[in-house]
């Protein structure tokens, strides 16, 4: 469970617990694709209900509602491809993460996992998560080789320095549920309350705090974000 931690390409220094860590390489803020933001916006609008997205600051956005209902704009064709193959045959879909550089994680069903270009190490932890039985609730992974991976009872994570953060949160907040990683945030959700690192909006954490529902996801690109319940209400700044 616990990994070599990344080094990343430009070193943004925090304190964790005692110790000084260099995580989450910061790449150029490039300005965000607007077409597939406002299109996604519409989408949620119309619907009326949502329960998770994947937005990105430079490429594409998507949502998923009910379901299997889902919007995608500017997305890559495999990952809209398999949204639309999943709605098709009547498979529920639970969560969809897409990263700057378009890789992509789609988790649907009792326990599927889709996947394109994702680092060998995930890749064997989800195979074997599916292969003990473990319902996973949470995959999350950045471009600069960091992911995070969250079951019923388990989680796993690309480095020690990562683990050891998610689990001074647990200590603190009780169950982890899920995680978001970008490649300079992280946001880790618990059953008591949230634990931060790295460049997540301010406005996001006064949401969190103040909303009246139960958060179980959060997802942030740059200092746009979204949080929903399992059922689908959220509340968004994008």
């Amino acid at each position: 469970m616990m990994k070599n931690y990344t080094l990343l390409k430009r070193s943004m220094r925090f304190f964790l617990s005692v110790a000084v860590l260099s995580i989450f390489g910061s790449q150029a803020m490039a300005q965000s694709n607007t077409t597939s933001r406002g299109y996604i916006k519409d989408c949620i609008r119309e619907r009326g209900e949502c329960h998770n997205v994947a937005i990105t600051k430079t490429g594409g956005d998507a949502m998923i509602n009910g379901r299997n209902g889902w919007c995608a704009k500017n997305c890559p064709t495999d990952f809209v491809s398999k949204l639309r193959e999943l709605h098709d045959k009547d498979k529920p879909i639970k969560d969809i993460q897409i990263t700057e550089n378009g890789s992509w994680v789609i988790l649907w069903g009792d326990n599927g996992v889709s996947w394109h270009d994702i680092p060998q190490k995930l890749e064997d932890k989800i195979r074997h998560y599916n292969d003990i039985g473990e319902t996973i609730n949470s995959i999350s992974l950045n471009d600069v080789g960091d992911w995070v991976i969250v079951t019923d009872n388990y989680y796993s994570a690309s480095s020690q320095s990562i683990m050891d953060f998610l689990r001074e949160g647990e200590s603190n907040h009780g169950e982890l549920w899920t995680v978001c990683l970008t490649d300079d945030a992280l946001a880790a959700v618990y059953e008591n309350g949230y634990r931060w690192f790295g460049e997540v909006p301010e406005d996001c954490k006064d949401a969190a705090r103040e909303v009246t529902f139960d958060v179980y996801r959060i997802k942030i690109a740059g200092t746009a974000w979204f949080m929903a319940d399992k059922n689908g209400t959220y509340r968004y700044h994008m």
